[in-house]
């Protein structure tokens, strides 16, 4: 198998955010990760990489806003959809790995 056909590592990445749903800090590592994987991954893999970091300041952004107005109640809403939200990037982003192919727009809001 070819490095460019090796897709573990962003594999890793991917499990470790969906596991930071239940154990915030694998977030953070896979993050660490993905920041050190991106400048030396193939091109193709390179999306993948900046779709994981996108997804994570974008969720971590929602989230401060979510908590930030629980008093409003509205808060709950916004933290609910944002978890609907980050588990869907994941998802996606899993799926196209596993066919092998580039996130399209790894900087959109929603699905690349």
């Amino acid at each position: 198998m070819k490095q460019q056909d090796d897709i573990t590592v962003p594999l890793i990445v991917y499990v470790l955010y969906l596991t930071g749903l239940f154990v915030g800090v694998t977030v953070i590592i896979g993050l660490v990760v993905a920041y050190m994987q991106q400048k030396t991954a193939p091109e193709w893999m390179k999306s993948h990489y900046r779709y994981l970091i996108r997804t994570f300041w974008a969720g971590l952004v929602l989230s401060i806003i979510g908590f930030a107005t629980m008093w409003l109640l509205v808060g709950y809403l916004i933290l609910m959809i944002t978890m609907f939200w980050f588990i869907f990037r994941c998802v996606m982003g899993l799926i196209r790995l596993q066919k092998r192919e580039a996130v399209k727009h790894p900087d959109s809001w929603l699905y690349g």
